[in-house]
């Protein structure tokens, strides 16, 4: 069968824009009313937090599957965490 002949100039569909996923307007609603009930944005793109902090203040066990090398981030800088207050690390010891 004989093939029809292409027409390279004509134009195609307009390309129409895409639309948010559901999540992210559920997130955006949220973050909307926290901030009118007067909530305000904090800067976390440069927290760590120690491990006593994520794992040993939440009771998680060491054998826990998160505390594996693969699931947490090591650093270098800064090598030492801010110290704990020492009733809380006797309540969570």
């Amino acid at each position: 069968t004989p093939f029809k002949p292409y027409n390279l100039v004509t134009l195609g569909e307009p390309v129409r824009g895409g639309y948010l996923h559901p999540l992210l307007k559920v997130r955006a609603e949220f973050r909307k009313i926290l901030l009118q009930m007067g909530f305000g944005e904090m800067p976390t793109n440069k927290w760590v937090e120690s491990s006593f902090w994520n794992f040993d203040s939440l009771f998680q066990p060491q054998s826990h599957p998160a505390r594996d090398a693969h699931d947490t981030f090591f650093i270098q800088e800064p090598a030492a965490t801010v110290a704990v207050p020492e009733p809380y690390y006797e309540k969570v010891k």
